[in-house]
């Protein structure tokens, strides 16, 4: 679907990287990036992180399939 695609293209999640109880990375996700029209990003976040560094990931689009199971 187009539409799922472009709405994609236009959304980051937005993470930070911490260390767990084993010692190992783990990515935890702090907020959203939305990409406006002229380019800018404009973040909202549900957390703030300690390391003050901040990794900006596209978002998949969801698969017909998994949406479906969602929605159950």
């Amino acid at each position: 679907n187009l539409d799922r695609y472009k709405r994609s293209k236009a959304m980051k999640a937005v993470y930070t990287i911490t260390k767990n109880s084993t010692g190992h990375d783990f990515w935890m996700r702090v907020g959203t990036c939305i990409v406006q029209k002229d380019g800018t990003e404009k973040m909202t976040l549900f957390a703030l992180p300690v390391s003050g560094i901040l990794i900006l990931r596209a978002i998949e689009p969801l698969k017909d399939n998994e949406e479906s199971e969602l929605a159950q």
